[in-house]
């Protein structure tokens, strides 16, 4: 990007940048799914999605530190990132080949085949396409109200994620899979509801605990649920399903809310993706039929 000087230039990195994220993104998943034992794979999907979040939330501060005042040092700010890149890149020589066992016919491991990560893949990608309306219209909405101080808001979310990782799994062995997944979701609908109806800034950080909490249960619970669907040697195209379903939330979802809130106005977009996020919870409740996987692991 550095010595970028055209959009076409910029649009090919873009690009090339995407893809080799989303692959790294999927094999790095995979491998922590191969690393950890069945048992503690749901909390080691959890820390991996944790270091994302907490890299959500502290890159963009740290980054307009970088930009100063005027948002115009770019050149430090991606030579910034590219040593970031460079030491991650030097990291991975430390990571051990592991190998996807050979997949047979016979292995009882997601012995009910494909069809078990569909209902789950419907329910991600319902949640990204809501979550996305938070994520493209919450400053601009604030803005529109006159709050101030937004940015207290992600760090609440950030707040809610990590208490998630600590009582995630005891509240899946007291309520179970199929249960956690629903009130989550309901949790979810509230919170993104409850931001479209904020009379007061406080009342976002508020939201944003519960926000962030739900989140970081459903993400792993969800990532591990479709891990746990198929074979053992599929866990990479599991891996590679879940991320689909979120990216394709995030990207379609800021396009159409953005012609909705064109139409409409701020508090009708976030209503609207409550609805949509409430819609995951009933294809839980009516996909009950379709085996749930193990709800310990």
């Amino acid at each position: 990007y550095i010595i970028t000087d055209s959009y076409l230039q910029a649009f090919l990195l873009r690009g090339i940048q995407g893809l080799a994220y989303g692959v790294t993104c999927t094999a790095m998943s995979t491998y922590i799914v191969m690393l950890v034992d069945p048992e503690n794979r749901l909390e080691g999907i959890g820390y991996s999605s944790l270091t994302a979040n907490l890299a959500n939330a502290i890159g963009p501060t740290m980054a307009y530190a970088l930009l100063g005042e005027n948002v115009d040092r770019f050149q430090l700010l991606f030579i910034a990132v590219f040593l970031s890149t460079a030491v991650s890149f030097v990291l991975m020589f430390g990571i051990r080949d592991i190998r996807q066992p050979e997949t047979t016919a016979s292995s009882a491991e997601g012995a009910g085949g494909m069809k078990e990560i569909l209902i789950p893949f419907l329910i991600w990608t319902c949640m990204s396409f809501a979550m996305s309306s938070v994520s493209a219209f919450l400053s601009l909405s604030a803005l529109e109200k006159g709050f101030s101080g937004i940015g207290l808001f992600f760090t609440c979310n950030v707040i809610g994620v990590v208490l998630s990782r600590f009582v995630m799994k005891r509240m899946i062995r007291a309520l179970g899979e199929h249960a956690m997944i629903i009130v989550m979701s309901i949790l979810i609908t509230l919170s993104i509801a409850g931001i479209g109806i904020a009379t007061s800034v406080w009342q976002l950080y508020c939201i944003a605990l519960p926000f962030g909490f739900a989140n970081g249960c459903l993400a792993p619970i969800i990532n591990t649920k479709m891990v746990n669907a198929l074979p053992a040697g599929q866990s990479g195209f599991a891996n590679a399903a879940f991320f689909a379903a979120g990216d394709a939330g995030f990207i379609i979802g800021p396009m159409f809310w953005g012609m909705a809130a064109g139409m409409t106005d701020y508090q009708t977009v976030f209503l609207a993706a409550a609805a949509v996020s409430m819609l995951a919870a009933v294809l839980q409740i009516t996909g009950k039929h379709i085996p749930a996987g193990n709800p310990e692991a």
